[in-house]
């Protein structure tokens, strides 16, 4: 996590402020049988098959302003509406598309060096 692209006060301020408004609670709500649910997972919760803890994380939404449409990319956007404290499944799920993503291009760019790699060694005729 690079911190240098948020707010000086990422840690000593805003972070604190967010697990108190969520009272150290997952801030995900789903629709669920025609009520909003909000999921039970609380900061430091055991967590089934591992030995660490619930982790709440604050997330970016994204959420528009006038003049803007919001970007959840912008870790400078602090505002309250823009922020969620969400358990590691959730902040997953929000960002899954991101995650598909990054992933394809990593393979890709895996795939691009190995055939420059053999490309290369083909014409020098070296062992690969």
């Amino acid at each position: 996590m690079d911190y240098n692209r948020y707010p000086a006060n990422w840690k000593s301020e805003i972070v604190p402020a967010m697990h108190a408004r969520a009272g150290g609670r997952c801030e995900w709500v789903e629709w669920i049988a025609g009520e909003w649910v909000r999921c039970p997972k609380m900061h430091r919760d055991p967590r089934p098959g591992s030995a660490k803890g619930v982790t709440l994380t604050t997330a970016h939404v994204g959420a528009p302003w006038p003049g803007h449409h919001g970007d959840k990319h912008d870790k400078a956007d602090v505002r309250d509406e823009n922020l969620l404290l969400l358990c590691e499944a959730h902040h997953l799920a929000l960002d899954l598309e991101d995650h598909i993503k990054h992933a394809r291009a990593t393979r890709a760019d895996k795939k691009r060096a190995t055939m420059t790699r053999l490309y290369t060694a083909s014409l020098f005729n070296e062992a690969v």
